[in-house]
């Protein structure tokens, strides 16, 4: 009789795909197994209630009492998984890239055919659904909702000048790229997100570092960027947005270098649109800032201009599928991702703007509703 084919996932909720497929919030290693259509979760007896509350599954098995049953209380999970494996009749598993190494080879030494998938492990994963894209926006709003907060703070400000520049003030102390993270990450709390990544907030040359957190007091009459990728506490989905802003006067060679990033992204956005390859939105914004005047060169030893790709997915990952880059990816219907073209000069800082778009049946949607001229605080 030949064997069945199964999906195998071994992990917490910390794995996307795991929570994805079970919609488990669950701290400890737990098994999943899909065989066709079916379901099934493998969990400690720490769990199995809960579990079949909540986990999205057609099965849950309390590994405690499989192991009593067939009399092996002294084997560990490792080699319980190959039994219940063959017990379901497969001889074949699926796995992704982080599956234990150990564990593999014990499926092998009890000839199950382990299968290594490198692309997409879920491609279901990449078309969003109306709940999915309703998580998101929630998080954007939240989002958005943070940076108008942290931007009045800016706003109120005062300049003040010293032997090594100009700095903002607030209330009498000087801002820094750690207070303001920390105001933010604070706001960010009180609305159930959780900037797990870390937030960028950083000023004048840091800027031209892509992901240089930043660090030390602000500068004024100098680019700010404010790159924001928190996580829902409850629903794990993430949001991304960039702003970058001055307080004072922006000098004319910065102004320039913001009207050909903003330029830049609404040409990108404009063709995004089901069947179109992001590769060629990634080419058509390299080839826009060259027009311009804004090569992506090595200079004094350091790559500067447009130095990173045009955008990522958006989902249960910071960054997963549809990659905008120099890849193949044709889009989708309910594809979401990013589009953050940015330039990145050490004589006059960096500019990033980043807005997250989902694909529709006839173009796209832009998801982020927050200003994008260049303000001058």
């Amino acid at each position: 009789m030949k064997g069945k084919e199964a999906v195998l996932i071994v992990g917490s909720s910390k794995d996307s795909n795991l929570f994805w497929a079970t919609k488990f919030d669950v701290p400890d290693p737990v098994t999943f197994i899909q065989i066709d259509n079916k379901k099934i979760l493998l969990t400690s007896s720490l769990e199995t209630e809960r579990a079949r509350k909540q986990a999205k599954v057609d099965q849950v098995i309390d590994i405690s009492l499989y192991k009593e049953k067939a009399g092996l209380e002294n084997f560990s999970i490792y080699e319980i998984i190959p039994l219940v494996l063959k017990d379901f009749g497969v001889n074949k598993v699926v796995v992704s890239e982080s599956f234990p190494y150990e564990l593999g080879k014990i499926l092998e030494d009890e000839n199950l055919s382990v299968k290594n998938k490198k692309d997409v492990f879920f491609e279901q994963r990449t078309i969003k659904t109306k709940e999915e894209i309703e998580h998101i926006i929630e998080v954007q709003r939240n989002v958005e909702e943070v940076l108008y907060e942290t931007l009045e703070i800016i706003r109120k400000s005062k300049i003040k000048n010293n032997i090594q520049g100009s700095f903002l003030y607030y209330q009498a102390e000087i801002l820094t790229s750690e207070s303001l993270r920390r105001f933010m990450n604070i706001e960010l709390l009180k609305r159930d997100c959780f900037s797990e990544a870390g937030l960028i907030v950083s000023s004048g040359k840091q800027t031209s570092v892509p992901h240089n957190l930043g660090s030390g007091p602000l500068k004024a009459n100098t680019p700010i960027i404010f790159d924001i990728y928190p996580r829902s506490i409850t629903t794990k989905y993430w949001a991304d947005m960039t702003r970058t802003v001055v307080k004072g006067q922006a000098s004319p060679e910065f102004k320039e270098l913001y009207s050909a990033v903003l330029d830049g992204q609404k040409k990108a956005i404009k063709m995004v649109k089901p069947g179109i390859d992001g590769f060629e939105i990634d080419k058509m914004l390299r080839e826009f800032f060259v027009s311009k005047g804004y090569k992506t060169e090595e200079i004094n030893g350091e790559m500067q201009g447009f130095i990173h790709a045009t955008g990522h997915g958006v989902g249960l990952d910071i960054h997963e599928e549809p990659r905008i880059s120099n890849l193949e990816r044709i889009l989708k219907p309910g594809n979401v991702f990013t589009i953050e073209p940015g330039l990145y000069y050490k004589d006059i800082g960096g500019v990033r703007i980043e807005d997250l778009v989902v694909v529709t049946k006839n173009g796209c949607e832009n998801l982020t509703h927050f200003p994008k001229r260049l303000m001058e605080l």
